[in-house]
């Protein structure tokens, strides 16, 4: 996360030439659980939207899904301030709340892009 955040404020971000590339990028901070996580994931929002914007026309939907992958992860780390999907991985004890989420089975990262994409 560190590397990512130093790139974003050093001029590495905006230094790269393509939309995949932005979007590669920004992945870490989607999905850390650090100080600062909300800031971050607004970060990596706000980028996945311009990348959606700037992508070439014949990828628009696949960016405009990609866009939306952050947001969803935003929701998550705000409702839960961490990813609940973890927490058995990482030994921690579910709230009554993550278990219910966890219950649901609607992780952001099983979503089905091909069909997703077919639906619009």
């Amino acid at each position: 996360m560190a590397l990512c955040l130093e790139g974003m404020d050093n001029g590495d971000f905006d230094a790269l030439e393509n939309v995949g590339y932005k979007t590669t990028f920004k992945l870490p901070m989607e999905h850390c659980e650090c100080e600062d996580h909300l800031k971050n994931l607004d970060r990596a929002v706000a980028i996945a939207a311009a990348n959606a914007r700037d992508a070439p026309r014949h990828l628009h939907k696949n960016y405009e899904f990609g866009a939306e992958m952050p947001a969803r992860h935003r929701n998550v780390i705000a409702a839960f301030g961490r990813h609940p999907h973890r927490n058995g991985v990482l030994g921690r004890t579910s709230t009554p709340e993550e278990q219910a989420y966890l219950d649901k089975g609607e992780f952001p990262h099983q979503i089905d892009m091909r069909a997703h994409l077919m639906r619009r």
